[in-house]
Formats: C-alpha cells, sequence, structure tokens
C-alpha cells in the first residue's frame, strides 16, 4: 500500500512539474516580441534583424532536436531537462549583459539548443504517458507562460526600465525551475512504459525507416506549417499593434500576451470537444479558425485586428498538441 501510495504522489509532482516546466518554456518565447522594438533600438538594427534571433534560434532548435532522441536514450529525461534548462537560463541571462548584437545571436542559437531539447523531452515524455486531454491541459500552460512573459516585460518596459530586466528576471524563473529539476531528476524516468505490459519489448526503429513512409512527412509539413504561424503571430503582435495601429507599450503587450492566452484557452477547452469530434476534426477546424483570424488581422481596424488575432491564438490552441498525440 505505502508503494503505491508513493508512485502516486511520484506521479503527481512530476505531473505538477510538467504543468510548471510548460510554463516555463512559454516565458523565453512570448517574450522576445516585445522586447524586440527595445532591442533593435539597442543594437541600432533595422525592423527586419528580427529574422537574425529567430533564424539563430533556430538553428540550435533544430539541431537539439535532431539529437534529442539518441541524448533521451543516454542521459534520461530527467537529466535532460536539468542540462537543456540551464542553458536558456544561462543565454537569457546572457541577453541582459551582452553588449554586441553578433554575441547575442551566438546566445539565441544556445537558447533554442535547450528549448529543443526540453520540448523534446517533455513531449516525448508527455506522449508516451498521458492522454491526448492531458497532453492538451499541458500545452495550455505553455500558453499560460507565453501569456505572463509579454505582460512582465510589458510592465519592465511602461516602468521606463531596460528590456534587460525583463530578461534578468525570466533567466531567473528558468534557474528555479532548473532547481526543481534537479532535486526530481530520478522521478522522471521510474516506472515503465504504460503504453507496454508484461513482456512485450519496444524496438526503437531507425530513423531512415520511419522517414519511408508518406504520412510521416505529411505530419512533418503540418508541424513546419502551423508552428510557424503561431510562431511568427506570436513574435510581431506588439511591433504590428504597437507601430500599425498606435498602441502604447502597455496596450500592445497586453494583447500580445492576450493571443498566447487564447491559446492557453483553446487548449484548456478545446479537448473535451476534440475527443467527441476525432483528432483529424479538431485539426481541420482549427485550421479554419487561423485562416479566417488571419484575414481580420490583416486587414482590419484596430478592434477587428485583435479579434483576429484572439481567433488565430484560439483556432491554432489544439493542432500542436492533438499531432504531438498522434506522433506515436
Amino acid at each position: 500500500m505505502a508503494t503505491a501510495q508513493s508512485r502516486i504522489a511520484a506521479s503527481t509532482l512530476i505531473l505538477f512539474l510538467c504543468y510548471l516546466a510548460f510554463i516555463s518554456i512559454g516565458f523565453p518565447d512570448a517574450v522576445l516580441g516585445v522586447a524586440w522594438p527595445s532591442i533593435r533600438t539597442t543594437f541600432s538594427l533595422p525592423k527586419t534583424g528580427l529574422s537574425f534571433i529567430l533564424v539563430s534560434s533556430a538553428i540550435g532548435y533544430i539541431a537539439s532536436g535532431l539529437v534529442a532522441g539518441k541524448i533521451i536514450e543516454r542521459l534520461g529525461v530527467g537529466r535532460l531537462l536539468v542540462t537543456s534548462t540551464g542553458l536558456v537560463a544561462t543565454g537569457l541571462m546572457g541577453y541582459a549583459i551582452v553588449p554586441f548584437f553578433p554575441i547575442f545571436l551566438l546566445l539565441a542559437v544556445l537558447i533554442g539548443l535547450g528549448s529543443g531539447a526540453i520540448d523534446s523531452a517533455l513531449n516525448f515524455f508527455a506522449a508516451e504517458r498521458f492522454s491526448e486531454a492531458v497532453m492538451n491541459r499541458l500545452h495550455a500552460f505553455f500558453g499560460v507562460g507565453a501569456l505572463v512573459g509579454p505582460l512582465l516585460m510589458g510592465g519592465v518596459l511602461e516602468l521606463e526600465a531596460s528590456w534587460r530586466w525583463g530578461y534578468v528576471i525570466v533567466g531567473a524563473i528558468l534557474f528555479l525551475m532548473m532547481f526543481a529539476f534537479v532535486t526530481t531528476r530520478n522521478l522522471w524516468d521510474q516506472g515503465s512504459n504504460p503504453h507496454t505490459s508484461g513482456n512485450e519489448t519496444i524496438v526503437a526503429t531507425p530513423v531512415r525507416d520511419v522517414l519511408r513512409h508518406h504520412l510521416v512527412w505529411i505530419h512533418i509539413g503540418l508541424f513546419f506549417l502551423c508552428t510557424g504561424v503561431e510562431f511568427t503571430a506570436g513574435q510581431w503582435a506588439f511591433t504590428v499593434l504597437r507601430e500599425r495601429y498606435g498602441q502604447s507599450e502597455g496596450v500592445a503587450s497586453l494583447w500580445a500576451g492576450l493571443y498566447w492566452g487564447a491559446l492557453a484557452l483553446g487548449r484548456l477547452t478545446l479537448g473535451v470537444i476534440s475527443a467527441r469530434i476525432g483528432t483529424g476534426r479538431m485539426v481541420q477546424l482549427g485550421m479554419s479558425c487561423n485562416v479566417i483570424g488571419g484575414i481580420l488581422y490583416a486587414t482590419g481596424s484596430f478592434e477587428i485586428a485583435v479579434a483576429g488575432l484572439m481567433l488565430m491564438g484560439f483556432g491554432m490552441a489544439p493542432i500542436f498538441p492533438l499531432l504531438m498525440s498522434l506522433t506515436p
């Protein structure tokens, strides 16, 4: 009985840490969009300079994602989370003190390496152990972190403090998250895979065999498209609302944060609907909402634009976690 209770307690703790972890990885992703106009001024960059940061981060993210499976096999999920969170926290603190933009880009690669490994490890862990409903809730907490991040940076800017202080705060939060992973690193790799039973053995399939399936390439294409739309809309929302519609930093950061809040709300509510209408239909519905929202966002007045932005966030909500649930 005591053993069973300890396992339940460990599982509850891990689920709680998963929620916190998804919140923590939402912070740095969304903060950049609000900080960018100030970063651009600090380093005397053109408006398109944001693309250099995103590409640098993507290089690190893709590189770690490609090898995350092998690293998980060697280190386990817990130790990978410790290492990766430390990389992200170090990179964010580096943002706060870096004097030159080329070094900023190197730190973006470092953050991408850490973020890609965290994302891969958490999604691997969750897809293997949790239902689609729990997956949606976990990814909803990413939206919660991404909601708080812009509000935090917006608050720093509203106080007329440097954007660098925003990154000090975010980096400190990530270091606290790393400490939580250090103290629980052994719990992440305990227990058997819930999808196996008895003497069943999981046989790893080589990547080259997986890539022979046409469905896999369709899946990759969907991830490429949907994450690109989600991330691009979130990163440029503050700049668009600030410079196109002339909104204050506080108002622009609020709506940029609410975009991610709409995504969080959608993931908390649409998981129930997807269980009824099917995963495929839910993905189609989400994409349709994105098309309509994108049109409103691009062509309307400020009021119509923010309505379209919210619709994009809400429609995007179920797509990524449902695709992750389908991946195994």
